[in-house]
């Protein structure tokens, strides 16, 4: 599983103007983040296989880390970047 890691100001900036939240329809949505993130945050890192970091990031640039680290935890010998298709390898940071 890969967890995909933000901060709290980025999730401030990305759910802004999302009304599909409902957690976050209320006064203080920094603190409602806060607190799911300390909540959740152990459990994803334990769980996950991999984690990136996305603040910042495009889109592209998170899947082309995405691959190329699961792709160095399947075949960690060989420098070339995975071909598409699915990964159901279980990897381990």
């Amino acid at each position: 599983m890969v967890y995909l890691l933000t901060t709290v100001d980025q999730q401030l900036k990305r759910t802004a103007k999302d009304r599909n939240r409902p957690l976050l329809q209320c006064a203080n949505r920094e603190q409602v983040l806060n607190d799911m993130f300390a909540q959740r945050d152990p459990l994803y890192r334990a769980t996950s296989d991999i984690a990136v970091r996305t603040d910042r990031r495009s889109p592209r640039a998170v899947v082309n880390e995405i691959l190329r680290r699961v792709h160095r935890l399947v075949d960690p010998l060989e420098p070339s970047s995975p071909s598409a298709g699915t990964l159901n390898h279980k990897v381990s940071q």
